[in-house]
This record gives C-alpha cells, structure tokens and sequence, in this order.
C-alpha cells in the first residue's frame, strides 16, 4: 500500500466484525479501525475474514463450517478507495479468480486504465509499470506499437492492449 492513507469514511465498516488470518498490513488494521470495525479473536465470531493466504485451514474452516465471507486486505483498501463497502466476491484469496495469472503492465499515457488494472490486481492478477518484461499484457496507446502486436517492453508471448 502507498505511504499516504487514504480518508475512510465514518463508520464506514461498523458493521464488519473481522478476523485476520496471517498477518495484515498495518494500513490495512489502520482502515479499519478508522472505519469502527471491530476485530473478533474467533473466527465463528467474525462477519469477514480476511487473509492472503486461500489455502490456510481457518481460511478453509471459516468458508466451509461457518460459511463466511474470506476477502484479500485489497477488499479493504478498494473499499476505502470507492467510498463504500465493495462486494465481496471477486475478493477471494483462492487461486481461481477471472484474472488469476494475468499480468499487465501500464504503458505511458495509459492512466484511464489504472483503475482497471488495479482492480485486476484485487483479483488476482499483477500489474506494474515500466520495464514491461515476463508481463502476459502491455496497455498502450500507440496505435503503431499495438499493429505490430507486441510492445515495445513486452516480452515474447505478451498481448497488447490498444486504447484510443
């Protein structure tokens, strides 16, 4: 996460009772309890549990014996970044999310896609900028770069994406 943190909303997660499983980002306790939520020293006692790691047994008890929502500290800060509490599907710590394995890099002048591409990062994916090399994607807006159909800093096997 940046060094500067973002203003959370008041009472922005009162109503999430969370349990952290493995350690969490400072920030990230620091978003929550910003947003008055209350951390819970039993799973079974949480509404969410938050985890990076998917294949944790209290990630797996929590998911299959209490049947509770498990959401990446992403949720968190995404949350925060949007205003208002995100769904929490598309948030799993678990390796099958939609952009699982992409990774994306942010050519110059590609800022509109940011967002998107953080998102992707949310969900599983990996984005960066620069030196584009072992990236599965390049965004570019070169539309002379993006004929040839690999990018400029693009590796072999990389797909460009165009925007106008």
């Amino acid at each position: 996460m940046s060094g500067q943190v973002p203003r959370v909303p008041e009472e922005m997660f009162k109503e999430v009772k969370y349990y952290a499983v493995g350690d969490l980002d400072p920030q990230v306790i620091q978003l929550l309890k910003a947003g008055k939520a209350k951390e819970v020293s039993y799973n079974a006692l949480a509404s969410h549990i938050i985890s990076e790691d998917g294949d944790n047994p209290e990630v797996g008890e929590a998911r299959e014996v209490f049947d509770l929502p498990v959401v990446k500290p992403s949720w968190v800060i995404l949350s925060v970044q949007c205003g208002a509490l995100l769904p929490v599907n598309g948030f799993s710590p678990e390796s099958c999310q939609i952009f699982f394995g992409i990774t994306a890099c942010l050519s110059q002048g590609v800022e509109t896609l940011e967002l998107l591409l953080e998102s992707s990062r949310a969900l599983q994916g990996e984005v960066g900028k620069g030196a584009c090399a072992g990236r599965s994607w390049e965004a570019q807006t070169s539309p002379a770069s993006s004929r040839a159909g690999v990018g400029a800093g693009c590796g072999r096997g990389c797909r460009v994406l165009g925007v106008a």
